[in-house]
């Protein structure tokens, strides 16, 4: 009796009638086989995309972290205070300000200028100095680069939300300096050491100044002229 085997092919079929030969049974069990292994044979995994991973926010913590090894007298004191307990004391602060307590005042010290000189400067408490940090920190958009192309100003201010870096800020000044040829001859200009500058601070201007800023909030001005009064312990300069 006739057997009938259909093959399914990939382009076509194969009908073939009669008895199989063991030639034709052995090519039948190696295409099933193929068959078989083709429909398990597993799909390579494809790698999920990863997301990036953003950077955390800068904090008035880093911030303070950071510019402490680049004061006139960073005292490791006020650092390990701050560094373990800036919660609270940012807590200490409010509550101060809210009962109209007092800041305490400054105290005069000398940092090492060079091997032989000193630099008579102040330093501040670990709550004064971080209140400072504070008030800086919530209004850093306003220390920015001005908007006038014929002024330009070089020192401490902030790009995309962190501190510049004094060092660049010198090098992008000595570069405009140089390109700009303010030292060639018939060229008009004013210099002075700014060491002088320091310690002669009219407190009452620095505030005015900082005022007319536009500060993100008009009671971080009144609070801030009490600050330099406290601190300054009632004198007008230093």
């Amino acid at each position: 009796m006739g057997v009938k085997v259909w093959v399914g092919r990939a382009s076509s079929s194969e009908r073939v009638d009669g008895p199989l030969s063991p030639a034709e049974c052995l090519r039948l069990k190696n295409m099933r086989g193929n068959m078989v292994r083709a429909a398990t044979k597993k799909k390579p995994a494809t790698k999920k995309a990863i997301a990036p991973v953003s950077a955390p926010a800068y904090t008035l913590k880093q911030f303070y972290l950071d510019d402490h090894p680049r004061t006139l007298f960073p005292l490791d004191t006020n650092k390990i205070l701050i560094e373990n307990g800036s919660k609270k004391i940012s807590e200490f602060i409010n509550e101060m300000i809210s009962e109209n307590r007092h800041f305490l005042p400054q105290r005069t010290v000398h940092a090492n200028k060079d091997r032989y000189h000193l630099r008579r400067t102040a330093k501040l408490d670990p709550v004064a100095e971080y209140y400072l940090y504070d008030i800086v920190f919530r209004n850093r958009s306003r220390f920015r680069k001005p908007h006038s192309e014929k002024k330009k100003h070089f020192g401490y201010r902030f790009e995309g939300g962190k501190p510049q870096h004094s060092s660049s800020s010198y090098r992008k000044f000595k570069e405009t300096v140089w390109v700009e040829g303010i030292f060639e001859e018939n060229r008009k200009y004013l210099s002075f050491d700014i060491a002088s500058y320091f310690n002669n601070l009219y407190h009452h201007d620095l505030n005015a100044w900082f005022s007319a800023l536009g500060l993100n909030d008009p009671q971080d001005s009144i609070n801030f002229g009490k600050y330099l009064r406290e601190i300054n312990a009632g004198r007008s300069l230093d």
